[in-house]
């Protein structure tokens, strides 16, 4: 369990994860410029397997029961549970179906009847884009291309909600705390909803607004691009290339009260 006890409790200190096999994790503490990475103050280097037990902490619990205890992967904190993590490589689509759903349980908070998504847009800039632009040639293979826009399409598909609820009065207490704990306070529209659905006279009825789904998980995968992976390492995906994509998801959305 040494390694366990080693799991950083600051959720600060482990925004991103690299999970290794023991050869890998023994042979980076002894190279000077690999253990490095042992310290840096906002990701962790796990060591697998790790012994699943009831004193394990919540986060690697988690990790466990997802079946993301893999060597090979790196993974990403969610912005919205500080003990949840994603595979890097499909982190920033399911972070937005994430915010998505956290949005329309506030709605139900607050009394609304239904939601509905009119609209979802979808895009991306990264280094590939820079070179066509530049007239050079992007160094990707068409499988992961055509990979990446399947799970596009397929996060585009599971966007597109529209929720019936019976409707009622609104829980406004209950609503601020679910932007407090999901940490989507900074969240403006959000913030404006709750304040629009408060008691007193001419409540909200209908609001439609365009909704960003992706901005609160850009800092925690910035951490992935810093991450100096050595070479003796076998990823399982092409980490370096996920770190400089950058994805915007936005939904237009009608609210119902």
């Amino acid at each position: 369990m040494e390694e366990v006890t080693r799991f950083p409790q600051d959720p600060n200190r482990r925004r991103a994860l690299l999970l290794l096999n023991q050869a890998s994790y023994e042979r980076m503490k002894y190279e000077p410029r690999d253990a490095q990475l042992l310290y840096d103050d906002e990701s962790h280097v796990l060591k697998l397997p790790f012994e699943v037990s009831e004193e394990l902490p919540v986060a690697l619990q988690n990790i466990a029961d997802s079946g993301l205890a893999r060597p090979g992967l790196i993974l990403v904190q969610s912005p919205f549970d500080p003990d949840t993590y994603e595979d890097a490589s499909i982190a920033p689509h399911e972070f937005a179906l994430a915010k998505h759903l956290h949005f329309s349980a506030l709605c139900r908070h607050l009394g609304a009847k239904s939601v509905r998504v009119e609209h979802v847009d979808h895009k991306s800039r990264s280094v590939e884009d820079e070179l066509s632009m530049k007239g050079g040639r992007p160094f990707v293979a068409n499988g992961e291309i055509e990979a990446q826009r399947e799970e596009i399409e397929k996060v585009k598909r599971q966007l597109h909600l529209h929720n019936e609820f019976s409707g009622g009065r609104p829980d406004v207490e209950a609503a601020e705390r679910l932007l407090r704990v999901k940490g989507l306070w900074s969240d403006q529209i959000m913030r404006s909803l709750i304040e629009h659905r408060r008691d007193g006279e001419n409540r909200l009825s209908l609001m439609k607004f365009v909704l960003g789904l992706s901005s609160e998980s850009t800092n925690n995968l910035r951490i992935v691009g810093r991450i100096s992976v050595p070479a003796y390492v076998d990823l399982s995906a092409d980490y370096r290339r996920v770190s400089k994509q950058q994805h915007e998801y936005t939904v237009t959305v009608a609210v119902q009260f």
